[in-house]
């Protein structure tokens, strides 16, 4: 159930930059009555979705404590990206973050990011 609620309710994709994010907030971890492992692997499934080639996951533990899993496909660094923009690394195709703002405010930066991010890539 959590992940078609996911998938069917909490899945933007942004197909300018062959990126998607899912997000799932504290009260949805709740509801689901989520538990550490139930999560894992959900970054992936937007990666079987036509041209996505970069993929986001950010959960909400807390106020001011976002998680963010990255992963790609092909020559893609998402260990730059999250680095550079959310304190985190990891390697080419799998990378984590995180946020230390609000759920809202990190999925606002991230757009933000992505757009500077690939506006630096073309040029």
């Amino acid at each position: 159930r959590l992940l078609g609620h996911l998938l069917c309710n909490n899945l933007q994709i942004n197909s300018k930059y062959n990126a998607a994010i899912i997000s799932i907030n504290k009260q949805e971890m709740n509801i689901f009555d989520v538990q550490n492992g139930d999560t894992e692997g959900i970054v992936n499934y937007p990666l079987s979705i036509g041209n996505v080639q970069f993929s986001t996951f950010i959960t909400e533990k807390g106020a001011d404590d976002i998680r963010m899993s990255f992963r790609s496909k092909g020559n893609l660094d998402v260990n730059e990206f999250a680095r550079k923009y959310f304190n985190g690394g990891g390697h080419c195709n799998a990378a984590g973050g995180k946020g230390l703002v609000t759920l809202e405010a990190t999925i606002a930066k991230f757009n933000e990011a992505l757009i500077e991010h690939f506006k630096i890539q073309e040029n």
